[in-house]
């Protein structure tokens, strides 16, 4: 069963991700920026910014929720796999798998 930091739902979740987000390259590449844009604002309410200086403040709960879980280090690394997942997308790669990687890693954050 595939597990992220000993937790197989979040392997199942990541794979569904993957799946549902994968169609096409566009969409990949979309949902891939999204994700980058939640963890920027993660990284922000984690350093003590308010909702005013969120790219989606309606998210500010949920993002004081995850801040309280995920350290400041633990998002950039969560950016660092997004980045990795969108240059390896441009380079041609399959948008599952490069989904499905970076789903993984985030998945793994909150373990």
């Amino acid at each position: 069963m595939l597990q992220v930091r000993g937790r197989p739902e979040a392997g199942l979740a990541a794979v569904e991700i993957a799946e549902d987000f994968a169609e096409d390259r566009e969409r990949a590449a979309e949902s891939l920026e999204v994700l980058a844009m939640f963890l920027r604002d993660l990284i922000a309410r984690i350093g003590g910014s308010g909702p005013e200086h969120l790219l989606v403040p309606d998210q500010a709960a949920v993002l004081d929720e995850l801040a309280s879980k995920v350290s400041a280090a633990q998002a950039f690394e969560g950016l660092d796999a997004l980045r990795t997942a969108t240059l390896a997308l441009e380079g041609n790669g399959a948008p599952r798998l490069q989904l499905e990687a970076a789903a993984l890693h985030l998945g793994g954050l909150v373990a």
